[in-house]
């Protein structure tokens, strides 16, 4: 990887704004720092980053109708959306941009996953663990999941996971029906667990829920002591 990835980061709250770009040059990001979404379209143009982070609602255009205009003009950008409000995940995911993070993430997290998103955009080898198996999991008449590139599909319509929530979906696959604790799950992914990693966990499978809304006889429950357990089929 070069040096330095220079980013474009759009966030409105300029005390935010200025905390997350000083944290994420010492990870070695070049960052430029607009403030609306009108202003991170035209720094686009101007600037060509390698990658893009932008938050999700702020004055002038929302992130999603930024990525879009970007997805036109150069596909091969990355843009991951930034946001408290977790109704906005599978919209991004959805239209295609190449994760959505959350404003609670540690910026370690954070970094990662940008630099995940562009060796992806670029083909280069990863250094987080993904999913391993090819394996087709049917979880019910209308939903199947595909561990080995992060699909799920209801009703046949494709939803593409990114790294975290795909990797968490297969670990519950592999133990569907059967309860899978907190502490098991977050070394699975991160190989760490603290509280920090617990709430993290805790917001993927809110995520997670709502994409299985759609699918017949399927749903993720919890339990206090146990973790987490998908349920598939007549199980529920």
């Amino acid at each position: 990887m070069q040096n330095k990835l220079r980013l474009l980061y759009a966030e409105d709250n300029p005390d935010t704004a200025r905390e997350t770009a000083e944290e994420l040059e010492e990870y070695g990001f070049e960052v430029n720092t607009v403030y609306d979404g009108d202003e991170a379209w035209m720094a686009f143009q101007e600037t060509n980053p390698d990658i893009v982070l932008l938050d999700y609602r702020m004055p002038g255009k929302n992130g999603l109708e930024v990525f879009s205009l970007i997805h036109r003009m150069n596909p091969n950008i990355p843009v991951l959306i930034l946001s408290s409000y977790t109704e906005y995940c599978i919209a991004s995911l959805k239209n295609g941009t190449a994760d959505f993070i959350r404003k609670d993430a540690l910026i370690e997290e954070v970094a990662l996953r940008l630099k995940m998103a562009w060796k992806q955009s670029r083909n280069l080898p990863l250094t987080e663990k993904l999913p391993d198996t090819q394996e087709i999991y049917y979880l019910s008449e209308n939903c199947r999941y595909n561990a080995g590139n992060a699909t799920l599909f209801i009703n046949e319509q494709p939803i593409q996971l990114t790294t975290v929530p795909g990797e968490l979906l297969t670990v519950l696959c592999q133990n569907q029906n059967h309860y899978v604790s907190k502490q098991t799950l977050c070394k699975r992914i991160w190989n760490v667990y603290n509280s920090g990693k617990t709430i993290s966990l805790r917001n993927y499978i809110s995520d997670l829920r709502k994409m299985l809304e759609g699918a017949d006889t399927v749903e993720i429950r919890s339990s206090y002591g146990k973790g987490y357990c998908l349920k598939t089929l007549s199980m529920i």
